[in-house]
């Protein structure tokens, strides 16, 4: 099984956010943000639908989607953004230069801008180590080769392999 699927996936999300004008305007508008970069296609090729074509960064969906993708809880209740809020935000965000709208009878087109900067990993370096990329790489081969992923304590025929939540905490201690 790739890491991939045991993971779902991952997005980068650069420390310079916490300089930039997002971070300090509404919270709400920040985790639309985030939302975006996580549901635009990652995949390089573009997927072709007879009157839309969504490339990389992209995301075709309805204000509808994301509200009801969108929970929140607030005072002990489940909220939803309404659909006229999902519209200011993503309006804000267009205004600001995050993303690039355009609303059409296949639904709400939206382009994450400078997605391909944000999310390749060769431009994120790492504190003397080359790229994150290569930091990460070498890390993983270190862990394999201290077999950490494996509970040692069994003998090895019944070894427990990690789980996959399991293995999620690994990584997001490997990069803390």
């Amino acid at each position: 099984m790739q890491e991939e699927q045991i993971l779902g996936g991952f997005i980068i999300l650069s420390k310079l956010i916490y300089q930039s004008p997002i971070w300090l305007d509404d919270p709400h508008v920040l985790k639309l943000f985030v939302y975006l970069i996580g549901q635009a296609r990652y995949k390089h090729e573009p997927k072709k639908y007879p009157l839309v074509t969504i490339k990389r960064g992209e995301i075709v969906t309805s204000l509808d989607h994301i509200s009801r993708e969108n929970e929140y809880s607030e005072n002990n209740m489940v909220k939803h953004w309404s659909k006229s809020r999902v519209s200011r935000m993503l309006h804000k965000l267009d205004d600001q230069g995050y993303i690039s709208l355009a609303c059409d009878t296949y639904g709400t087109h939206i382009k994450v801008c400078n997605y391909e900067r944000y999310q390749n990993i060769k431009l994120y370096a790492c504190d003397g180590c080359g790229t994150a990329a290569e930091h990460l790489r070498e890390q993983l081969k270190k862990d394999k080769k201290d077999n950490i992923f494996i509970e040692k304590s069994e003998p090895e025929k019944t070894r427990k392999k990690t789980t996959p939540a399991e293995f999620k905490k690994i990584l997001e201690d490997l990069s803390s």
